[in-house]
């Protein structure tokens, strides 16, 4: 039935591909303007995004998948488009936070500080498939917001008082003492 419907298995895919950008998008991308704490504001939507992004197996297959989506031009096309939207949207936050007092970003380096956002993102996510320690959202947060940490004022902190801490440095080939592989806690 669903094939009837989409016409080919690789519309089917493409289909799924393009409401889980969408899904993914309308998380992210909340206008920022309005918060009066744009990091803390940030913070929160990084950990819905973790926990909307679901349990390690599912996330892991759901990274093997936009990589196969990577191979196909109007897939990558697709995903190419995602990735400025969310630099876009660190970029709208970096400017809330600045306006807000709560970063100190040199004038011209906004958007690169937001695509190092992106990227950071990106490789949280691969980072917290392969290790799988803690939990998916104070991964995120942890690795995001360390490469806005240098830019935040002297004597100021923005972030929520829940905020996780970076992880210490760790073997990340090494299982955790006990045996078990980690996954969300």
């Amino acid at each position: 039935a669903l094939l009837r419907r989409f016409g080919s298995k690789e519309r089917l895919l493409r289909a799924f591909t393009r409401r889980e950008v969408l899904r993914t998008e309308a998380v992210f991308c909340a206008a920022p303007a309005r918060a009066r704490r744009p990091l803390a504001e940030l913070e929160a939507t990084l950990r819905d995004l973790g926990r909307r992004l679901g349990e390690a197996d599912a996330l892991a297959a759901y990274l093997a998948f936009l990589h196969t989506e990577m191979r196909d031009p109007e897939g990558r096309a697709l995903l190419a488009g995602a990735w400025r939207t969310c630099v876009e949207a660190f970029r709208r936050w970096i400017a809330a936070a600045q306006a807000a007092g709560e970063l100190d970003v040199a004038p011209g380096l906004e958007v690169a500080l937001a695509e190092r956002a992106r990227v950071a993102l990106d490789g949280a996510l691969m980072g917290w498939t392969l290790v799988r320690r803690g939990r998916l959202e104070d991964w995120l947060v942890a690795q995001v917001l360390a490469v806005l940490e240098p830019h935040v004022p002297a004597g100021t902190s923005p972030w929520t008082p829940e905020r996780c801490e970076p992880t210490p440095a760790v073997d990340p080939w090494r299982p955790p003492a006990g045996g078990e592989e980690g996954g969300r806690t």
